[in-house]
């Protein structure tokens, strides 16, 4: 593999990130996660639409798998800083998908403003690149950021960009039925 090196005058500029990732086939779609030094845990979740009679909820403790329901796959969780934390999405299925970030770090302070000043960046791929890109907000509070949601049948991504304090794993329905509203 080769990769560029930024080079300005006589002056090389090491130390640099760099993120790669492989192309994604059509109907794929890849959400990739990072985020600064603090907070050091950030988490990624997809909850999905029902999938072959099931609905899941993708996270570091359930991971999915790629070539079976859900056919999404969280790569790794992170726990010490910077990410990438990347799910990818292998089979779309009709119904709505919905992405949120949770601040692992501070779990159970719902008044939490740990992720207003984490860096946090969401940026999601199809087989044609770059299709979308979140930054965190930069006020609220919360230790879960709502990013989007993703139609499985038409492929449209819809910005959500809110906070909310706790998720209920009993309120996984309403999540999906009401579009997070009613689950603060």
């Amino acid at each position: 593999m080769k990769f560029p090196v930024v080079s300005i005058g006589e002056k090389t500029e090491g130390g640099q990130n760099a993120l790669l990732t492989p192309l994604l086939q059509e109907g794929q779609l890849r959400i990739v996660l990072s985020w600064g030094s603090q907070p050091s845990d950030l988490d990624s979740h997809l909850v999905t639409p029902t999938i072959e009679g099931n609905s899941y909820h993708i996270l570091y403790n359930s991971k999915g798998v790629s070539n079976r329901a859900p056919y999404v796959q969280l790569d790794v969780d992170d726990t010490s800083s910077y990410g990438p934390e990347t799910t990818t999405v292998y089979a779309r299925y009709p119904g709505k998908y919905y992405y949120y970030v949770h601040n692992f770090s501070e779990k159970g302070n719902s008044n939490s403003q740990g992720l207003t000043t984490s860096g946090a960046k969401v940026d999601v791929y199809s087989d044609k690149g770059l299709v979308k890109s979140y930054n965190v907000l930069l006020s609220g509070t919360g230790t879960y950021w709502q990013v989007f949601s993703y139609d499985g049948t038409t492929g449209e991504i819809e910005t959500i960009n809110n906070w909310f304090g706790r998720y209920h794993h009993a309120h996984r329905r309403q999540v999906v039925r009401r579009g997070w509203t009613n689950i603060l």
